[in-house]
């Protein structure tokens, strides 16, 4: 007797792609909402830490001139 394993194949392939559905879906859901939902209190934090930045990168400049770099010697730019 031999089975014949042909449904038994797309019934495999119909739940791989419902699953690459889920988890696609699932993915797209939690990227959506996850830049919304902040807090007063974590958009205060990520503000200070902005401003932090700010006076870093300020200090540094003043030190720079400081030391006696020209405006046109000092960049913050990255590379």
């Amino acid at each position: 007797m031999k089975r014949s394993e042909n449904g038994s194949a797309i019934f495999y392939i119909l739940i791989a792609i419902v699953l690459l559905a889920a988890l696609t879906y699932s993915f797209t859901q939690s990227t959506r909402t996850s830049g919304d939902n902040l807090t007063d209190q974590q958009a205060s934090l990520i503000a200070s830490e902005i401003i932090e930045y700010g006076n870093t990168i300020t200090n540094a400049v003043q030190k720079l001139k400081l030391r006696g770099c020209a405006d046109d010697e000092i960049s913050v730019q990255r590379d």
